[in-house]
């Protein structure tokens, strides 16, 4: 039976706080990220708290449900790097963000970026890092 005691908290780093959903399914407290707050606004942030507590509400687990909706995507490297550049981004000054995800874009995405994560090899990576050596 899915609980419908919800409600949002908000993680403190550095001058940026994760937004993240606090529920219960089948007695078990599950969590959820919403966003980063100022880039998700309180109001959107509600918005999605009314969305799960309703997926909650229909026997849903919308953690389970995000999770299948990650694997139905083709996981490509540019796809999981961009990934990985949102999530890290509010640790980083703006103008170092700016620079990693340009030098991504620049010398990585051209050439890897398109392919399945799954088919990547070191011998891809030292490719690439070897032509930006010389």
């Amino acid at each position: 039976m899915a609980s419908l005691r919800t409600n949002i908290c908000a993680r403190t780093l550095l001058l940026a706080a994760v937004l993240r959903l606090r529920y219960y399914v089948d007695g078990v407290e599950k969590t959820l990220s919403v966003g980063v707050y100022p880039e998700v606004s309180l109001k959107r942030a509600r918005e999605r708290r009314h969305e799960i507590r309703s997926q909650v509400a229909n026997g849903s687990n919308p953690s389970d449900d995000r999770k299948a909706q990650r694997r139905g995507r083709e996981q490509t490297f540019e796809l999981v790097a961009r990934e990985w550049w949102e999530k890290r981004r509010h640790l980083w000054k703006d103008e170092y963000a700016s620079v990693v995800l340009t030098r991504f874009s620049q010398d990585v995405f051209p050439y890897i970026g398109k392919r399945p994560l799954a088919k990547l090899g070191a011998p891809d990576f030292l490719d690439r890092a070897s032509c930006k050596l010389h």
